[in-house]
């Protein structure tokens, strides 16, 4: 039976502290858009965020349970480092939703930002020049 090796599941422990990291990451990025969108859309993202930061901690908690059973009953097998492998892909395709999501909701404020700086370049400004005399 082939075992892995304790500097495996060392790795392994940092990278689920990076998951849950991700995950309150994720969770921080959903409260701002929260508070200052209150359409029904932008709130149903929001819950999608915060559910996928769930998502990663949960996946992030079971990444750790793996490898702390590994560690307390000094069992390195491949069948619960395939375990605890699979959960960490788990958070990870988790993260990977919540910042897609958060994603498209940024674009679209700033399309909807581009078309009001739209709206208002008819205002023709003069370019000032330091060598100039001119002035506004």
């Amino acid at each position: 039976m082939h075992k892995i090796s304790k500097y495996s599941t060392q790795l392994g422990q940092q990278h689920a502290a990076i998951a849950l990291q991700h995950a309150f990451s994720v969770e921080s990025c959903g409260k701002p858009l929260q508070k200052h969108d209150q359409s029904i859309a932008a709130q149903e993202n929001v819950e999608f965020i915060q559910d996928y930061a769930s998502t990663i901690k949960y996946y992030a908690h079971e990444l750790q349970g793996y490898l702390q059973v590994m560690e307390q009953q000094d069992n390195y097998s491949t069948e619960l480092y395939t375990q605890a492998v699979l959960a960490h892909v788990c958070a990870t395709e988790a993260h990977i939703e919540a910042v897609s999501i958060y994603s498209s909701i940024i674009r679209e404020k700033l399309n909807v930002l581009k078309k009001q700086l739209v709206k208002y370049s008819h205002i023709n400004c003069k370019r000032y020049d330091a060598g100039s005399s001119q002035s506004w």
